[in-house]
């Protein structure tokens, strides 16, 4: 059996993952951060310090919810040699994500992008009309990052590198215009959503999120047992589409100042 140690308990994934990987893949071992709650699932024994967290372990899953720290708390095990799955998002900034996935051998994704419907309409070539997840730029952990990165990421699983054409920022709904392989379609990230929605040509998908634990589960197994499941490349293409998303909102909502005469 392959002994996983997971790093934070304060995400629900935790449980998520815990209860999905009940083969010969395990979360044996969970390390509470500052401020987590002290509660972990059955079977997993709970540390609170850092030190020879790591002994004994076959992998590790980062599993915190402020991608701003994932390279601090990622890098350390690389070093050690341990394979890493970094839950969403992978980080809030491309150079933090490129040195994460340089320094070993890591694995981050959204769940989502294993649903089969996600699957079915690639292999179809569906065109998108829109793509609408939740997301607040209020949210504690980095803002639309926390769960924005999952509409990036479905973004780009399904169109390829997406251009930007435009982006706006009302009533703290953000939407982005952006132009993939099938079409033009638009990425939405609304802090009233409760859903993760796709609508295309042929109509309307809400994803099951519990399916996608499930379907997610199976490819964490696939990469601590050694196998490739997602490439470099497609690791850095939602930070690097949600980065340039919201630099752009930013420069929108700064008001220009007129040059004096």
């Amino acid at each position: 059996m392959l002994k996983l140690g997971a790093i934070g308990t304060a995400s629900s994934h935790l449980a998520h993952f815990a209860r999905e990987l009940a083969g010969d893949v395990r979360i044996v071992r969970a390390l509470a951060l500052p401020g987590d709650p002290r509660n972990v699932p059955v079977g997993i024994e709970l540390r609170e310090a850092a030190e020879g967290f790591a002994d004994g372990l076959d992998g590790i899953l980062v599993l915190t919810r402020d991608g701003r720290n994932h390279a601090a708390e990622a890098l350390p095990y690389l070093a050690q040699g341990l394979p890493v799955f970094i839950d969403k998002p992978l980080a809030c900034d491309l150079i933090s994500a490129e040195k994460i996935v340089s320094a070993g051998r890591v694995a981050s994704f959204s769940v989502l992008r294993f649903s089969p419907e996600i699957e079915e309409l690639r292999r179809n070539g569906i065109a998108l009309r829109e793509i609408r997840v939740p997301g607040n730029s209020a949210s504690p952990n980095a803002g639309f990052w926390f769960l924005g990165i999952h509409g990036a990421e479905l973004a780009c699983a399904l169109a390829g590198r997406p251009r930007i054409e435009s982006v706006s920022v009302e009533s703290g709904v953000l939407a982005a215009r952006l132009t993939g392989t099938s079409g033009a379609f638009d990425m939405v990230l609304d802090p009233a959503a409760k859903d993760y929605e796709l609508r295309h040509r042929d109509g309307h998908i809400i994803l099951d999120v519990e399916i996608a634990y499930r379907e997610g589960a199976r490819q964490l197994e696939r990469f601590f047992a050694g196998e490739d499941v997602i490439a470099a490349a497609d690791m850095l293409a939602p930070v690097a589409l949600l980065e340039e998303v919201l630099t752009r909102a930013l420069a929108r909502a700064i008001p220009k100042v007129s040059s004096l005469a």
